[in-house]
């Protein structure tokens, strides 16, 4: 039941970034931070990418069982949340999946959708996620460039339109929202009997407004070829944030980005596939800066003004954190210490779905929750009737350290 104090709060957004398996697991510390300040219970919006939706995935089709106490702390978020994703992260599905995937009548994401379905959400479907938070698998229309997004009302984006289903496996969302291409992707859907409605016009896919996605109309005549079938790949190849379905809403915004970034290359490969490789990774990297960027920035006008940008976004306040070194740190909050080498080695884990010990995931999940609880207090409503004690750092993991 929403108290008469939770009504008068601003929406709370939560954009969880793709990063494979070391982004499951940084997320994983992140969310554990906000669970014991009660702010997971306050979600009112979580849009995911890649592996974000991995994490995103399992809460939402769990959600009912976490047993949220009164002060909004959820009770089985160990059991219901950490704990199964630290088993799915003991086994590399990648590999597998493409090597299966070669096989006559099987794709790779179809065999990556199967395994999220075993490991985490079951049978469970679109139309089963919660009315609150409402959740946003997003996933990238390989034929027109569009974000395709996954939610409990149905699917579709503003290129193709959008169809009325809530019968699509969440385990199906996760898949396309993570089929990396060319390996694991592209995840197919035929809809060709579906019942379209027109694309959307939502406030966020307005022209060349605030770094969305462009994209080009479809004449109206050829609608229908790119509806019978939609092939879909990897939501970061448009959003590595998730926060384009964002972008607009009102509300104060958390992003957390488990994404990776080009190391720096002495050397560079002076062969045609060595310099494709480096320059996809580049090219890769800065649409999520540019977003990135632009969202500190309008919370950096918010602390200023004392009150949201009358020409710029509704969204008012908001805190990001990132895998990568040097981490936020609000000066008054008790820290623990970090090693810049250890915390840059977890950084440069690749983007995989591959197998990992013990020690690195328990690291991980530190770390997202050592990046989080120093950014958490720039967010005005956590920080001044809380104060600094609030934020003290109690590692989830202390034996393991970073």
């Amino acid at each position: 039941m929403t108290s008469h104090a939770d009504s008068n709060r601003p929406p709370l957004l939560l954009a969880l970034s793709g990063g494979g398996y070391r982004a499951v697991l940084f997320h994983v510390g992140a969310l554990w931070r906000l669970n014991e300040i009660g702010e997971l219970r306050a979600l009112t919006h979580v849009s995911s990418v890649s592996g974000g939706s991995i994490v995103a995935g399992i809460l939402a089709a769990r959600w009912d069982q976490l047993a949220f106490d009164s002060s909004g702390i959820a009770r089985r978020f160990g059991e219901q949340i950490v704990e199964p994703l630290l088993r799915l992260t003991d086994h590399s599905l990648d590999w597998p999946a493409i090597l299966l995937g070669v096989l006559p009548f099987a794709s790779a994401a179809g065999v990556i959708a199967r395994s999220y379905r075993r490991h985490l959400v079951g049978d469970k479907t679109i139309g089963d996620l919660p009315v609150r938070p409402k959740f946003v698998f997003n996933a990238t229309n390989l034929q027109t460039g569009a974000g395709w997004s996954f939610e409990r009302e149905g699917m579709g984006d503003s290129s193709v339109g959008f169809v009325r289903d809530g019968s699509v496996p969440i385990a199906t969302a996760i898949a396309a929202s993570s089929a990396f291409p060319p390996f694991l992707s592209p995840l197919k859907l035929s809809l060709g009997r579906a019942g379209w409605e027109p694309p959307r016009q939502s406030s966020w896919m307005t022209p060349y407004s605030d770094l969305a996605l462009q994209v080009r109309p479809i004449p109206r005549d050829k609608l229908q070829g790119f509806r019978k079938r939609v092939y879909l790949i990897d939501g970061g190849v448009a959003d590595n944030l998730g926060l384009a379905a964002l972008w607009k809403t009102e509300g104060e915004l958390l992003i957390s980005d488990g994404g990776a970034v080009s190391a720096h290359c002495v050397s560079p490969h002076m062969n045609w596939v060595g310099q494709l490789r480096r320059v996809l990774s580049l090219i890769h990297d800065q649409p999520s800066r540019l977003r990135a960027d632009t969202a500190i920035s309008r919370f950096a006008e918010h602390d200023q003004r004392g009150t949201k940008s009358v020409t710029q976004s509704p969204r008012g306040d908001g805190a990001y954190w990132k895998m990568h070194w040097p981490p936020e740190s609000h000066t008054d909050v008790p820290v623990v210490a970090l090693d810049e080498a250890k915390i840059r080695k977890l950084s440069e884990i690749p983007t995989r779905l591959l197998a990992m010990n013990e020690d690195t995931k328990l690291r991980l999940i530190n770390w997202g929750y050592v990046a989080a609880n120093r950014s958490l207090p720039y967010l005005a409503r956590l920080w001044l009737p809380r104060g600094a004690s609030v934020f003290k750092e109690e590692l989830p993991y202390r034996a393991a350290g970073f």
